[in-house]
């Protein structure tokens, strides 16, 4: 499982397999409604504690349900999730790094949507982003800066 406030013994990228564990794992047994492949975990760094992490959920702000005419509901990204989390604990400008990860049981892509990069954009700066691209099966990292 996820545990806020671990303390991982190294840094990025040599600590990406646990992180990778502990979020397919909490995929697995947490489904929030969402097949597997769409389920998807944002977790917020320091250096090597884990701050606080974001997931997708099912649920969204009654003003996007109105703002949607044809019925369709947006969900709530994790990366959103983990971004609201972190301004309510006023901890945004101590990030140094966010991995993004979707899927159980083998890593899927992972790069967020142009909406939650956005968000990204306007809370932080000078963080590492960290998703995965599953057609190389390689790591890609961007660094966000205003």
């Amino acid at each position: 499982m996820i545990k806020v406030g671990k303390k991982f013994r190294g840094a990025l990228p040599y600590i990406l397999p646990e992180i990778i564990d502990m979020a397919k794992m909490h995929n697995t047994i947490n489904d929030r409604s969402f097949e597997p492949n769409f389920r998807c975990i944002a977790i917020a760094l320091s250096g090597s504690k884990l701050v606080e992490y974001g997931e997708n959920k099912s649920k969204t702000h009654p003003f996007l349900k109105e703002m949607y005419h044809d019925k369709k509901l947006m969900t709530i990204h994790a990366e959103a999730d983990l971004t609201i989390k972190l301004l309510k604990k006023d901890l945004a400008d101590t990030i140094t790094d966010i991995v993004v990860l979707r899927g159980t049981h083998n890593l899927l892509s992972s790069h967020p949507c142009n909406i939650c990069f956005t968000l990204f954009k306007i809370y932080f700066n000078k963080v590492r982003l960290w998703w995965y691209d599953a057609k190389v099966k390689k790591w890609r990292i961007k660094i966000i800066e205003v």
